[in-house]
């Protein structure tokens, strides 16, 4: 991921001690990539897209994903870790349908919805159903017209990062413009109101452009993550704001907005909160509903509640 790549030297380019072992490895690297190269397939209703495997997931993170490149046209896909085989190919990652209990890929499609209405910039996502499978694809944010834009999460450039107030202070140090800070103070909102408690600082990046300047990076894995059956502090944030990681007010989200200079943060928390509320009208454009659609509207219910607060003690 990103525009920095390994590239092994071959075994003869090794000194000897180290030439059987990097011989080998070169030959495993070499056959892997022969078969990405390879690969072809069709997104259709009925495909079978865990024959996505063949050519490997390794986008990262804890959910089963792969990159691939896809026309968006005729459906056809490519793998993502070698080039694209002509022009018009969308380099995308694919999260698959875990077939559990918990229909992961629709409540990410329907907050991306959602995000989408509150003013949040995020890569063009969309759903691909099959059956009772629903696989969620979006754009790649580190892939620009054929070249590799630069990368680095939070938890790269501040290790110990565990704080929004964190988040900003690494924004404001790498220069990022004050709009684009309010677009990361809207992802704050979001995420607190609508229970992504995975907010942890692997889930924040930046983009570096040819002329050197950073940008924050689209917002990604926005969803919802509290687990209802979970006891209360397996559900606490993972970056804490004004020290908190749990019952965020609106207190709290202004202070942390008046630190950092974030214009109009009262209207941005007012836009989220009017989003997040019709959260029932996202769900059912994903194919949300019973069980999983009542436990997001009585969790974003009880931490919309939260924002009426506007000062702590």
């Amino acid at each position: 991921m990103g525009a920095l790549e390994f590239l092994p030297p071959a075994a003869e380019d090794m000194e000897e001690p180290f030439k059987v072992e990097i011989a080998e490895l070169y030959r495993l690297a070499q056959s892997a990539l022969d078969e990405a190269r390879n690969f072809r397939a069709e997104i259709q209703p009925d495909f079978l897209i865990e024959s996505l495997f063949k050519v490997g997931t390794s986008a990262g993170g804890r959910r089963p994903k792969a990159i691939i490149n896809l026309n968006p046209e005729t459906g056809e896909c490519y793998s993502g870790q070698v080039a694209a085989p002509a022009p018009g190919y969308v380099p995308m990652i694919i999260k698959f349908d875990e077939h559990s209990d918990i229909p992961t890929t629709r409540i990410e499609y329907s907050y991306y919805l959602m995000a989408k209405d509150a003013g949040l910039n995020m890569m063009p996502s969309r759903l691909v159903e099959g059956g009772p499978a629903a696989h969620f694809l979006t754009e790649r944010f580190d892939r620009r017209e054929g070249k590799k834009v630069h990368v680095q999460t939070l938890a790269a450039m501040n290790p110990d990062a565990d704080s929004y107030e964190s988040l900003f202070d690494t924004a404001c140090r790498i220069g990022i413009l004050p709009s684009e800070l309010k677009q990361l103070f809207l992802l704050t909102v979001m995420n607190v109101i609508g229970g992504n408690v995975d907010d942890h600082n692997k889930n924040f990046s930046f983009l570096m452009e040819d002329d050197g300047v950073w940008h924050t990076a689209p917002a990604y894995d926005f969803t919802f993550s509290v687990d209802p059956s979970a006891p209360g502090y397996v559900n606490r944030h993972s970056m804490t704001v004004c020290n908190r990681n749990c019952d965020i007010g609106r207190g709290d989200l202004l202070e942390l907005a008046k630190r950092y200079n974030i214009k109009g943060a009262d209207a941005l928390i007012e836009k989220a909160v009017g989003v997040v509320s019709r959260y029932e009208d996202y769900a059912r454009q994903a194919g949300i509903d019973g069980y999983w659609l009542q436990k997001i509207k009585e969790e974003t219910a009880y931490r919309i509640e939260n924002m009426c607060e506007t000062t702590r003690n």
